[in-house]
Formats: C-alpha cells, structure tokens, sequence
C-alpha cells in the first residue's frame, strides 16, 4: 500500500500571536480604567449602587468573551495538537486525526510542522515494517540456492562439469546477497536523510553517460545537489536498461519531467515499480530497490513522483506533494 499524502492545512487568514496577547492585555488594562469612568459619569443620575452593579457586569462579561476568545484561539488548538501528537506515539502504523483548529498564524505554522512530522514518522515505521517483509523473502532465494548447492556438492562423485555449475550459483547467490545488503543500507540511508536544500539546476549536474540526455526549459529541483544527482543517476540508467534512446528532462510550472522512448512499463506494473524490492529484472541481478530509493528520498525533500506513460515509453512527474494529481493509468489527458 502506499504511503497516504501528507495534509496540508487551509491556507487562511488568522491572527498573529503578537496580536492576540497584545490586545488582550490592551483590553485588561483599559478596561479597569473605562469602568471607574463610566460609574463616575452615570453613578449620580441612577445611583452609586446600580451604577457599581452595571460596571461589574461590563467587566465580567468583557472578561468572559476575551476568555472565548483565548480558549478558541489558542488553547483549543494546542489540544488538538497535544492530542494529534499522543495518538502518533500510542499508534505509530495509523493516521492520526488531522489538526482542524489553528487560532494564529503562529499555531498554523506549528500544527503544519507537527502535521509533517506525524507523517514521517508514520511513513517510516509502515516502510520499516515493508523493508523487514521484503527483506526477509528476498534472501529466502539465495540462501535457498547456497544450501542446495553446498549440500550437493559434498558428493565426491559429482561430475566436474555439475561442478562448475553449483559453484557459479554459489558465486551468483552470494553476489545477490551482497547486491540486497548494499541496496538495504542505502535504503535506510535515505529513509533517515533530510534532503531539503537550496534549488539544484539539473542541467548542471554530472551524469552518467549512457543515453543522449536532452534538457528543456531550466529544470531545477529544490534538493541538495548530492540527492539530485542520485535520483536523476537512477532514472537515466533505468532507462537505459529499457532500451531508450534518449531522455529528456524538461521543466514544468511546478516541478520536473522526465521522459524516455524505452520499452516503458507493463500495464500490470505500473502501480508496483516504486515498491522496494520489484524488479523485473531478477535473473539479471536487479534488487528492485532503485525506485524505491529515489521516491524516498523525493518524499523527504517534499516531493513525489508520479508514472504517466502514453504510447510506450516512460513519463515521470516530480512536484510537489500538494501538486500531484492522483494516478491514472494511461489517462489521454494527461500529458506532461
């Protein structure tokens, strides 16, 4: 399953908290003085007593509102806050409720961040769970092979020719093996790295040079240089190993797109290439974890990829989160 899209909060006008504290101690101390005033001028036309009673009841009544006000405005979203952050610690593998309540300026700015973090960290602990499921079944195969191949091979009258063969499986196993090991690391490398940073103009890059890349526009991705060269690395020799031709990377309104003139990918694969672990290139000695490394990473940075495909080859959009609009398989209205 993938990983529910973060929430952003309404983007509407409210206080600062410079604001709020400041009028509420205006009213404070304004209100003891237009009170006294206020008896003074009517106490001697209805009385000392009534106009004491009156004055009383403006201040009560001024007080309670600015307590609405305070409670609305700020305590009512600090508890949704506290309360959105306790169910993300009792319940780290369920969506917490969203933050509907932000009195200021300052709290929108704060639910957001606490918002983003839950989703994280969320995210984390459902791809930690997939990560240790796909880990175990994927070195199920080559340890199965080793202990095969090792269990035949202490057969002295084995011919040398079948020999030669367990020992290439031996080889290859433990290649695998070594390839998922190195793939994992990697993986959870990029699941603990922040890779915001200043914008990294892709026409300005190092990459690899194994397909003719064709740049329009000024593509740039608000990432750290080091994440941008790895997920473009990714994407070029993907390609490459799909029989492009050419790739082009092109900028957008509101993000990237890259495209190639490859093989592309089966109508039965397209919701699963950015699973850990898919490949369909197994016996080739692929891990599967290529994708699945560089949606990770375009998460952490604030962004997604999403697969269009249209009369073969590969289409892939980066935007940001916010900006991606759900997917559909070969849909003739989108076109990047």
């Amino acid at each position: 399953m993938p990983p529910e899209r973060p929430v952003h909060l309404r983007d509407k006008w409210r206080p600062s908290l410079a604001l709020v504290l400041g009028g509420t101690l205006g009213v404070v101390l304004v209100l003891p003085v237009f009170a006294m005033l206020a008896r003074r001028e009517v106490g001697y036309s209805i009385g000392w007593d009534v106009s004491f009673a009156i004055a009383l009841a403006l201040v009560v009544t001024v007080v309670a509102v600015l307590g609405f006000l305070l409670w609305r405005l700020l305590m009512r979203p600090i508890r949704a806050l506290a309360v959105h952050s306790q169910q993300v610690v009792q319940n780290p593998d369920a969506r917490p409720p969203t933050v509907q309540h932000y009195g200021t300026a300052e709290l929108r700015h704060l639910g957001q961040s606490v918002m983003d973090m839950s989703h994280s960290l969320t995210g984390r602990t459902q791809m930690l769970q997939a990560y240790i499921d796909h880990v175990t079944h994927e070195l199920k195969s080559p340890l199965t092979s080793i202990a095969g191949a090792a269990e035949l091979l202490e057969n002295p009258d084995l011919a040398p020719n079948v020999r030669d063969d367990l020992i290439k499986d031996l080889a290859f196993s433990a290649d695998r093996m070594a390839q998922l090991l190195d793939s994992m690391r990697t993986y959870r490398a990029s699941v603990g790295t922040v890779w915001h940073g200043t914008p990294t103009k892709l026409d300005k890059i190092a990459l690899p040079n194994v397909v003719p890349l064709r740049f329009f526009g000024s593509p740039s991705l608000p990432i750290s240089q080091e994440a941008a060269e790895a997920i473009l690395t990714q994407f070029v020799r993907n390609s490459a190993e799909h029989g492009a031709s050419r790739v082009d990377i092109c900028a957008t309104a509101d993000g990237v797109v890259i495209a190639d003139d490859g093989s592309g990918v089966s109508q039965g694969n397209e919701q699963r290439i950015f699973e850990p672990f898919f490949t369909t290139k197994r016996g080739a000695g692929g891990t599967g974890m290529g994708l699945a490394i560089v949606k990770t990473m375009l998460e952490h940075g604030g962004l997604a990829v999403d697969l269009w495909q249209k009369n073969g080859g590969c289409v892939f959009a980066i935007r940001p989160w916010r900006e991606i609009v759900p997917y559909s398989p070969r849909s003739e209205s989108r076109t990047p």
